[in-house]
Parts: structure tokens; C-alpha cells; sequence
């Protein structure tokens, strides 16, 4: 307890320091996260594992290999993800909220103005 103390103590004395890789691979580390969470990615990694009939120290190697090769395609795929939502969302700012916006107001008034005529 004493040693954890300590350390961060000794933590929050450091000045932050920033990495731009580390920062972007933090990023997409969520996307490993939700993938591996889902019930369909869990149990056809959990076939997979079971189907290769091997005990030991070889299934330990083959799954750590696996486990490396997923959260690098993980990662991948949420660098992707950030990619295309770089191109298509954030290229105007705030443009697909107002789109989404003026047509649930628009709509809205559109049901009001139905009920009001059905009510007369």
C-alpha cells in the first residue's frame, strides 16, 4: 500500500508528458475493448481457440500470437474508424447536427400541425 502511495505521489510530481503515437493508439485501444466485448466476436475467437486440438505451451504461444494479431487489426480498424469520420463528419463542423436537427423540429411541427387539424 505504502508502494502505491509513493508512486503516485511521484506521479503527480512528473510534468505530463505527451506522445502523438501513444495518444492515437489510446484512442483506438476502445475499439479492442468493444470488439472483444461483443457476444458474436467473443465466442468466434473462443471456436477458433478451442478448434485448433493443441495442449500446452503451443496453445499459449498460438493464442498470445492471436491475441497480438487481433488488437493490431483492432487498432487498425479504429484508425480507419477515425479516418472516416475525420473525412466526413468533422470536415464541416456541426453541419450533419444541424441537417439531424431542422429535420426532427421540421417534423415535429409537420405532427403538431396533423393533430391540430384532426382535432378541429
Amino acid at each position: 500500500m505504502m508502494v502505491a502511495i509513493g508512486l503516485i505521489a511521484l506521479a503527480q510530481r512528473k510534468a505530463p508528458r505527451h506522445n502523438r503515437m501513444v495518444n492515437k493508439i489510446a484512442s483506438s485501444v476502445f475499439t479492442v475493448y468493444l470488439i472483444l466485448t461483443d457476444g458474436f466476436a467473443n465466442s468466434v475467437i473462443d471456436d477458433f481457440i478451442k478448434g485448433l486440438d493443441m495442449t500446452g505451451w503451443m496453445l499459449l504461444l498460438i493464442s498470445f500470437l492471436l491475441a497480438c494479431g487481433f488488437f493490431v487489426l483492432a487498432v487498425h480498424l479504429g484508425f480507419i474508424r477515425q479516418g472516416l469520420f475525420a473525412v466526413t463528419v468533422d470536415r464541416n463542423r456541426g453541419h450533419w447536427f444541424e441537417l439531424v436537427w431542422d429535420k426532427a423540429t421540421e417534423r415535429i411541427k409537420r405532427d403538431e400541425h396533423k393533430r391540430s387539424n384532426a382535432k378541429a
